[in-house]
């Protein structure tokens, strides 16, 4: 028997761009910003489930983990837009985990909170993504911050699924 690693979709929507990471256990594979084109919030969904259909498939995907949204601060267009990405993980019998971005600056920051200082516990953490830290620093507005939250909670994520609950995968040779 051989344990079996996950494979983690971690997404922090928005109406109009979408923060994506993808780990393979603790390994950032890939991370971006996916413009979400549509006029229409029917438009958005159609696009949102095709890119997480292709995510999940191309990357084998086991774990989604989604940014859960704050009743007060969220719109009904964001609401439907995160349900429709739960509902591809339901149909494909994913673990589907949100985490509030309060629970996710708790977990990787001490003391005082903010996205700047998850964002640079991000850079500390995956210097590899320090272009993109650069270009976000730059910016007048915060472009790239939806990506480095994808990756912070990918983060928070592979440490709360502990090694109790990883898969064990017999190999058929």
């Amino acid at each position: 028997m051989k344990t079996h690693g996950h494979n983690i979709l971690s997404i922090v929507l928005g109406t109009r761009y979408i923060g994506v990471a993808i780990f393979n256990d603790s390994d950032l594979r890939d991370w971006f910003i996916k413009s979400l084109n549509g006029k229409t919030l029917k438009e958005k969904i159609k696009n949102l489930v095709g890119y997480g259909s292709d995510y999940i498939e191309r990357f084998n995907i086991d774990v989604v983990a989604i940014k859960k949204m704050h009743s007060s601060r969220s719109s009904l267009a964001l609401t439907k837009l995160n349900e429709s990405i739960k509902n591809i993980g339901r149909q494909k019998h994913l673990a589907i985990i949100e985490y509030p971005i309060s629970a996710i600056e708790k977990t990787l920051l001490s003391g005082k909170t903010n996205k700047r200082l998850l964002t640079e516990e991000v850079l500390i953490i995956y210097p590899v993504v320090y272009h993109e830290y650069e270009r976000e620093k730059k910016n007048k507005s915060r472009y790239l911050t939806r990506m480095f939250e994808a990756i912070a909670m990918g983060v928070v994520c592979f440490q709360n699924l502990g090694t109790r609950q990883r898969k064990v995968v017999q190999r058929v040779h």
